[in-house]
């Protein structure tokens, strides 16, 4: 059996194929047993495969357009984490030194 229905989860088709559904198994329990619903039950099976695949190809879109912000994103703060620790092997006066270079860039 499908997941309960919820109103915007899915396309308006699947929904109505859903209610088919649920009334076929709600009018004929006998049939139900002796998998009667055969043809509803198939019809949304290819319905809701439908719309996964829609939903998929949609993410992979999304997925593709932030993934490189996401993997810059990552790189600057890999640089800087390698930047923190190059500085704590530094002496006292080339710390000083790099401070200064850098209050002067900003």
């Amino acid at each position: 059996m499908h997941p309960v229905v919820k109103e915007g989860d899915h396309d308006k088709e699947c929904v109505d194929l859903m209610n088919a559904l649920m009334e076929c198994h709600k009018n004929r329990p006998i049939t139900q047993m002796l998998n009667g619903c055969l043809e509803p039950k198939a019809a949304l099976d290819k319905c809701l495969d439908k719309e996964y695949e829609r939903r998929y190809e949609q993410n992979q879109k999304e997925a593709a357009q932030v993934y490189p912000a996401f993997r810059n994103l990552m790189k600057m703060k890999e640089e800087k984490e390698k930047q923190s620790r190059e500085n704590r092997k530094l002496t006292a006066e080339e710390k000083a030194k790099l401070l200064e270079r850098e209050g002067n860039k900003l």
